[in-house]
């Protein structure tokens, strides 16, 4: 790991100036109680931005608002859920899939445009999806997946029931390839990862799947579990629950992660941004949970050799966490301030 002086490639890091914002007016949740700003969810390919609250307490409770603003600012349009524990939504070429969780345990992927108009449920079950997939910005095309457990099949033995599915969406959010990879009693233990090669990779059960671009399937034995993040080079770092311990390759093939990976325990998670030439690393593994962190100390860029070009000096907010800076599928970078629920946006500033 290296700091960059002046003439590297760190010319390409961002200053941020003044931003674009919009603001969600918050109110009475209609049963007497409040309600809250937040998270902000990812912004899609065509730059629009997404906020959601969530009423704290009455009747209201656990029925998430979504709503959507253009790369202006401008309201594009609002979406009221019912009976849903948890929401999270998953960018794609103009609007979002957004996976709901009852409050009865069942669980559903749907597609909403743009404007937040309902356009498509694409999958429901009534077990929770094991894992989800957030591409970064310029991948190949592959928005989402999901590991969902379907019911009884005659291919699974008696003490392992129930099919584990993968389901590869594309970057409109229609369904393209769906592929058992094996069976189990419950969803445990599961991660997917893409890399921008669109090649998917699967752990689970004991096993590493690759789902190829063309639908092809590999499986090999492979103990390791754990988040699987994409690297540039077309790996998967690979965390165990408190660092990066390993890279993963389509093949299975198990190797020490990247140096600049290992020396940072603090990172949870990271981007690939400005089309595959760097990373966005967020250093918020070592705080507590539901705390932030200091916002000059939270997103930091890093070369793709390892290279650090310091941290970005993010505004609009004074709270930063994974709940209040998200980065797009085009490189818009967005803060959220959950006090006011103004969303400050700087549109395609890490393309």
């Amino acid at each position: 790991m290296t700091n960059a002086g002046t003439g590297s490639s760190c010319g390409l890091k961002p200053v941020l100036g003044a931003p674009r914002t919009a603001r969600v007016i918050l109110g009475d949740s209609g049963g007497g109680g409040g309600t809250s700003c937040g998270p902000l969810q990812r912004p899609d390919r065509a730059g629009n931005v997404l906020i959601e609250t969530v009423p704290t307490t009455g009747p209201g409770a656990f029925a998430p608002i979504l709503y959507a603003f253009d790369s202006t600012g401008t309201p594009l349009g609002l979406t009221a859920l019912t009976d849903v524990g948890t929401a999270f939504a998953f960018p794609i070429k103009a609007g979002w899939l957004l996976e709901t969780r009852t409050g009865s345990g069942g669980t559903r992927i749907t597609r909403y445009s743009s404007t937040l108009t309902l356009d498509r449920q694409l999958m429901e079950g009534g077990s929770p999806f094991a894992d989800t997939l957030l591409p970064p910005p310029g991948g190949a095309g592959v928005v989402a997946a999901a590991v969902s457990l379907d019911a009884g099949s005659p291919t699974c033995p008696a003490n392992q029931p129930r099919q584990l599915v993968l389901t590869r969406f594309d970057g409109t959010g229609a369904e393209v390839a769906s592929r058992m990879i094996g069976c189990a009693t419950q969803v445990a233990a599961v991660s997917v990862g893409e890399n921008g090669a669109s090649d998917l990779l699967t752990l689970a059960m004991g096993v590493a799947s690759h789902l190829a671009p063309d639908g092809g399937l590999t499986q090999m034995a492979q103990a390791r579990q754990g988040l699987l993040q994409p690297l540039i080079d077309g790996r998967f770092a690979l965390n165990e629950g408190t660092s990066w311990t390993r890279t993963l390759d389509v093949n299975g093939n198990d190797t020490p992660p990247p140096c600049w990976l290992q020396v940072r325990p603090d990172v949870s998670r990271f981007q690939i941004v400005l089309g595959g030439r760097a990373y966005l690393a967020y250093h918020d593994a070592l705080v507590a949970p539901m705390s932030s962190q200091a916002c000059d100390q939270y997103a930091e860029l890093v070369l793709a050799d390892g290279t650090s070009c310091g941290f970005v000096s993010l505004s609009g907010t004074d709270e930063c966490s994974a709940s209040t800076v998200a980065v797009g599928l085009d490189g818009t970078l967005a803060t959220l301030d959950p006090r006011t629920c103004t969303a400050s946006f700087w549109p395609q500033v890490l393309h």
